[in-house]
Parts: C-alpha cells; structure tokens; sequence
C-alpha cells in the first residue's frame, strides 16, 4: 500500500522534472540561436553592423509613421500565432490528444509562417530576386498548406465561430486579389488607391484572424481552468 501511494506522488514529481528540463532546452536552443545570428553579423562584412542593428526608421532615415498599417498588422500576426503556439502547448502538455491541441498549434505555426512572410517580404523580394520562385507560387503554396489545415480541421472550425473565421479568409483573399489582378496605375485607380484597398482589405482580415483565434484560445484554456 505504501508503495503504491509513494510511486502516485513520484508522478507528479517526475512529470514537473520533465517539463523543467524541456523548458532548459528550448531556453538553450534559443540562446544558441541568438549566439549564431549575432556571431554570422560578426563575420560577414557585405552590410555595416549599424543597418543590421540601429532601429530601421533611423537606419533609413525615415518618419516613424512609414509602414504604420503594415506595422500594426504584424503586431497582431506575431500576437496570434505567440497566443495559439502558447495554448496549443498548454493543452498538448496536459492531454496530448486534446481536441483543440493540433487545431491551435498547426494555425499557430502556420499564423507565425504568415508573420515571417509579411515581416521579412519572402513572397515580394526575397523569394523572387534571390531562389527565383515568382509570388503566384508562393502564394500558390500557401493556399495548398491552409487548405489542408481546413480540410483536417473541419469539425473544429464549423463548430466554434465559423461567421468571424469566414470573415477573416474573405477580406484576405479580397486583398491578395486586389494585389494581383488591380492594376497599380490606370486612368480609374492611382497607385496610392491600390495600395489603400490592397492594405485596408488585409488589415481587417488580419484583425478578423486574431480576433477568431484569440477567442477560440482563451475559450479553451479558461475551460482547461475550471475543470
């Protein structure tokens, strides 16, 4: 009987020393990671330390306000997929085959693949200058990996506030449209309008986005709460 109820507190015990020294190795891994990028600045000698390191609006001489609906949407890209990958954690750590733990986790990491696009310009500059892969491509790419999420995760996504979620893809869609087809200069639309309906369409779609996955987030761990 003592054994018995020696090994059940051993458990909880045991399972806090797992998640102790998982915890370390991702602290680990991103210390390395921040060591490697720092010392490959070091190294290289193409661009000067102070563009690579001075806030881009001094670096580039430029008023704060540049870029600031561009800004804002990636403020609220990097806060879903930080809020999605930190609940989807949370749910997988206490139930591995939590309903909602791959839901959260996969539109997490793919939201934080969105951020990483918009943020560093991957579908406009880097993809096709430099791995010569044309932005109908990339978006092309990134249609077939959310229409897999939506197809796996069907069930979840008509079951709790579908309206904001087709809200959300509808004004996304809307812009990449915009951008693609809308010509940037003609004798109906001039370039600064194109840019207006391209951003403003994408801004309320990302603003949509968040706003869905947040709610879906906080619903679920505040329920893992009150059990």
């Amino acid at each position: 009987m003592f054994n018995k109820l020696a090994k059940t507190n051993c458990r909880p015990q045991q399972l806090k020393s797992t998640q102790f020294k998982q915890a370390n190795i991702i602290f680990f891994g991103i210390y390395l990671l921040a060591f490697f990028m720092l010392l490959a600045a070091w190294l290289q000698s193409e661009v000067q330390f102070s563009v690579l390191f001075r806030d881009v609006f001094v670096a580039a001489s430029v008023e704060p306000y540049y870029g600031l609906f561009s800004n804002i949407g990636i403020f609220l890209w990097s806060a879903t997929a930080a809020i999605l990958l930190f609940s989807g954690t949370v749910l997988f750590s206490v139930k591995q085959s939590h309903k909602y733990s791959k839901f959260l986790l996969s539109f997490g990491s793919f939201t934080l693949l969105l951020v990483i696009d918009d943020f560093f310009m991957l579908h406009e500059k880097i993809f096709p200058y430099y791995l010569k892969i044309s932005e109908k491509m990339t978006f092309l790419a990134y249609g077939i990996i959310f229409i897999y999420l939506v197809l796996k995760f069907r069930d979840t996504i008509l079951d709790n506030h579908f309206t904001i979620f087709a809200i959300a893809i509808s004004f996304l869609f809307l812009s990449i449209t915009v951008d693609q087809i809308l010509p940037t200069d003609s004798f109906i639309f001039q370039k600064d309008d194109t840019y207006f309906f391209e951003d403003s369409l994408k801004l309320i779609g990302i603003i949509s986005w968040c706003f869905y996955f947040i709610k879906i987030s906080g619903e679920q761990v505040i329920s893992l709460l009150k059990r």
